[in-house]
């Protein structure tokens, strides 16, 4: 054998063996980008799961739920706005209790969608018709407007707020709904749900100001 074809045969033999070992080297990439996709999938699943994994459960309300419900209401207000500089002042919990208990035993139409941590109310949500005067703006844009939809931040979860949203409302259904500006994780929930801002805002007396988002 020459010594030209010894070291041809050397050569092929080297380049066979760097190509076994790139085609090794890249399934043990593969491998570890795999793993890494399921330890972030499975991180991002966990965030998604209600923090009360004793069970949060989403159902219509009772009458006796009025209570709760004004508990609750009012508890979300305060974390709403009760951080802000400027004095916002609520609306008590007896006053929103009554509220509750008019839509509840009023229903003329809407719903109403309550999530509950055993017997507490954790989150609330309700659907009715628009008002004819829409805030001043003369007509709404949609016959039914989402009038409350939020969750105490101890208990959020973005699944349970979706089973409350669509419980209310149906797939694609048209609605409207007044959202407060600094309120953007009610404002990503909405979008992703096909909710847009129209253009119109207003600024409440207190100095408070809300956008209307339409689907």
């Amino acid at each position: 054998m020459s010594d030209d074809t010894e070291v041809s045969l050397r050569a092929a033999s080297f380049d066979g063996a760097s190509a076994t070992a790139a085609i090794k080297l890249a399934a043990a990439d593969a491998d570890a980008a795999k793993a890494a996709f399921n330890a972030e999938s499975a991180v991002h699943d966990d965030l998604l799961k209600p923090k009360d994994n004793a069970g949060l459960i989403v159902r219509a309300p009772t009458i006796t739920d009025a209570v709760g419900a004004g508990m609750a209401h009012h508890a979300i207000l305060q974390e709403l706005y009760g951080g802000l500089d400027k004095d916002i002042a609520v609306s008590s919990e007896e006053e929103l209790v009554e509220y509750w208990h008019d839509k509840i035993t009023h229903l003329r139409g809407r719903k109403i969608a309550l999530a509950c941590s055993s017997r507490r109310v954790v989150g609330i949500a309700l659907l009715e018709s628009s008002p004819e005067d829409d805030h001043g703006l003369g007509t709404p844009a949609r016959v039914n407007e989402l009038v409350c939809l939020h969750m105490l931040s101890d208990f959020y979860s973005q699944p349970v707020l979706q089973r409350m949203f669509d419980f209310v409302l149906p797939a694609a259904a048209p609605a409207q709904i007044w959202v407060w500006r600094e309120d953007q994780r009610l404002r990503r929930f909405l979008r992703i749900n096909g909710f847009i801002l129209d253009g119109l805002s207003i600024a409440e007396d207190n100095g408070l100001e809300f956008s209307r988002l339409t689907r």
